[in-house]
């Protein structure tokens, strides 16, 4: 519509006007058509359909218009309805669907594909001993193992991966979420539950126990934190803290406390990460709370020594 306003196209070639094969193809919302309406009233840009029946020019023909938008609306929310219902008979018989195969997995989406099963069975049993999703991408891409789609690896991918139910045999889908603070939207995967609300399960082969994923998903978040427009750390030590037990240097991992300690909600350890994991000795345990606490204190004590030395510097006089 901007384009037709100026009446060049963004390479600046001359542009008269628009056709369309009918005006469903054009828009189906009626705040689109009166934006069309105002290109041809005010701009005059004509918008014709190939059978020469859209007239926006005339009182009639915009009348007309508007009616067949208000039909096509409500037909397209027909469909939009039986599609759901469609989306949600194969959510509840546990039917895969997508035209992507999910990692692990071949392409009829329901047999196990022997190396990618492998890898996250081992990703997840590496996580759990303290290794991050971080250290299993770069591995992953140094074996050549790649996504279904065939790209490289990232923290986050792996984390998408370790986080849908579907790995332990749940059938899932992805529900969206809108941040009314930051006016952005983040998406999830969580199982579809059945009339009991219990987890409908798939018609594929697990590749984890549900054990072994709920334990991950409490590693690496069940969802997506979504952004505040802060590069904020949810634990100070992370990237800081290191293992100085017998010169390991290994990098402390903030782990959450298991429920058989009794801790309170939220409590965490920074820990050194397993000997199995290939990056720490697992020798060191210390409370996650109690030490950020500490760090604030350190920089607060930091900063006030250095505003004592800038308020002791004199100021010549003129």
């Amino acid at each position: 519509m901007e384009d037709l306003k100026r009446g060049t196209t963004p390479d600046g070639q001359r542009l008269d006007g628009l056709i369309v094969y009918d005006i469903d193809r054009l828009t189906r919302d009626n705040r689109h058509l009166e934006d069309a309406i105002e290109v041809v009233e005010n701009f005059r840009r004509p918008i014709i359909d190939i059978t020469g029946t859209l007239d926006l020019l005339t009182d009639n023909g915009r009348t007309v218009a508007r009616l067949l938008v208000t039909v096509a609306n409500k037909s397209g929310a027909d469909t939009a309805r039986r599609v759901r219902r469609k989306h949600q008979a194969l959510q509840q018989a546990g039917i895969p669907t997508g035209s992507t195969r999910p990692f692990g997995y071949k392409d009829d989406k329901r047999k196990l594909d022997p190396k990618e099963a492998a890898a996250l069975r081992k990703a997840v049993e590496r996580i759990l001993t303290g290794a991050s999703p971080r250290v299993i991408a770069a591995d992953w891409n140094k074996q050549g193992i790649t996504t279904t789609r065939g790209n490289g690896w990232s923290k986050e991918t792996v984390k998408q991966v370790l986080r849908n139910p579907r790995i332990c045999g749940y059938r899932s889908k992805k529900v969206r979420d809108f941040n009314p603070e930051t006016g952005t939207e983040s998406v999830r995967v969580e199982p579809v539950l059945d009339d009991d609300g219990e987890p409908v399960r798939g018609q594929w082969d697990p590749i984890v126990s549900v054990a072994d994923w709920e334990a991950v998903t409490e590693v690496i978040g069940k969802s997506p934190e979504p952004g505040d427009a802060y590069n904020a750390r949810k634990y100070l030590g992370t990237g800081t803290l290191r293992c100085d037990k017998n010169g390991c240097g290994g990098r402390l991992r903030a782990m959450k406390a298991p429920a058989s300690r009794n801790k309170p909600e939220g409590f965490f350890y920074y820990t050194c990460p397993d000997k199995r994991s290939g990056y720490g000795c697992g020798g060191i345990r210390i409370s996650g709370p109690e030490t950020d606490r500490t760090l604030k204190m350190l920089v607060i004590a930091k900063y006030e020594e250095e505003a004592q030395e800038r308020e002791a510097t004199s100021v010549p006089e003129e």
